[in-house]
């Protein structure tokens, strides 16, 4: 069984959940072993949150493995984003910067890019996930695996639908709006060959950086389209990526998809500023948790919760809740879409 970081973290997280701060090292000792790398995660974090920040790295860990699962789970850690610090005063270069051939003893002109001023506020993601105690005592592999997967899934999956939905507008100090919102848009023309040409047509980006993204189903029947002898179109796609005219394509449950079909986005991150950071990870048994993915309770303007309460000591359970910050903002028109994508008959099969 592997016993990462990641997995000395969820380890580490169980135990605390379980037992009090002294009972959960022993408890760790007992089903992990002494030299277990949960043991001494727990030592080292006697108080307060699990964070993935100094932790993880003093357990010897050369990245923070748990932070790293959920980056590299998410479509925002596979493209070539331009990254920058948050909240730092930045020019945002809404068209490029241009080099000349000069003559011998001719003046240089100017480069003459378009700027903008522009900075990233730190906006947070949160996802809270519930467990039986008596799952977590159990203290199994898959349990560990269950939680290592549903933390870093909820995360992921709220970061990307964030950033790819163009139905997505962005709340004012809470949520950006995708890189796609805005964006040329073109509803689907049924056939794949033809979508990818409009695609490419509305597309000012570098092409050269770009990348499609779209959901598993979409691609898988972009992948079944044949030509009028029967031949595969685009042999290089399928459900988990590849490629689209030599163009990198990745998938992921979150590019949204509805009754009338899928969206294909092609994304030149070169054109896009983002930063996400760290993730930190608290847990709980004695809380009452409103059990809704629209809560309706108000600290800043109070207002009383009117869904289900749940509370965690009375149901023997436990909440996680990992955070993480990240921003993102498109600097320069650098995406395009295709909406309403179907291609459940493939093009031209025999």
């Amino acid at each position: 069984m592997r016993t990462s970081g990641l997995r000395n973290f969820t380890r580490a997280l169980i135990s605390r959940s379980i037992n009090d701060v002294g009972a959960a090292e022993a408890f760790a000792r007992a089903n992990w072993g002494a030299q277990s790398g949960a043991v001494e995660l727990l030592q080292k974090a006697q108080v307060g949150a699990l964070t993935s920040a100094s932790p993880m790295s003093a357990i010897g860990a050369a990245d923070d493995e748990f932070f790293s699962r959920v980056i590299e789970a998410s479509i925002i850690g596979k493209l070539p984003l331009r990254l920058v610090p948050f909240n730092l005063r930045l020019l945002a270069m809404t068209t490029p910067a241009k080099g000349y051939w000069v003559g011998e003893s001719k003046p240089a002109p100017l480069s003459l890019p378009t700027l903008t001023g522009s900075a990233l506020p730190r906006r947070k993601v949160v996802a809270i996930v519930l467990a039986t105690l008596e799952s977590l005592k159990a203290a199994n592999p898959l349990a560990e695996e269950r939680l290592d997967a549903d933390l870093v899934a909820a995360v992921a999956a709220a970061l990307d639908e964030a950033f790819i939905d163009a139905s997505n507008a962005g709340v004012a100090g809470e949520r950006p709006a995708a890189v796609t919102h805005g964006a040329p848009s073109t509803a689907s023309s049924g056939n794949p060959a033809t979508d990818l040409a409009a695609l490419v047509a509305s597309f000012t980006g570098d092409l050269a950086q770009a990348v499609i993204v779209s959901d598993p189903l979409t691609a898988t029947e972009i992948a079944l389209a044949r030509d009028a002898g029967g031949s595969f179109i685009f042999p290089d796609c399928g459900p988990r990526g590849g490629s689209l005219l030599g163009i990198p394509l990745l998938t992921s449950r979150s590019s949204p998809r509805d009754g009338s079909g899928g969206q294909i986005a092609l994304i030149d991150g070169g054109g896009i500023a983002a930063q996400v950071e760290a993730i930190e990870v608290e847990r709980s048994t004695a809380a009452t948790v409103e059990a809704a993915n629209d809560p309706t309770g108000a600290t800043d303007t109070p207002a009383a919760a009117t869904k289900t309460l749940v509370s965690l000591f009375q149901t023997d359970s436990v909440a996680f809740k990992a955070v993480v910050y990240g921003n993102w903002e498109r600097q320069r028109a650098a995406c395009s879409v295709i909406t309403g994508a179907s291609y459940a008959t493939a093009v031209g099969s025999p």
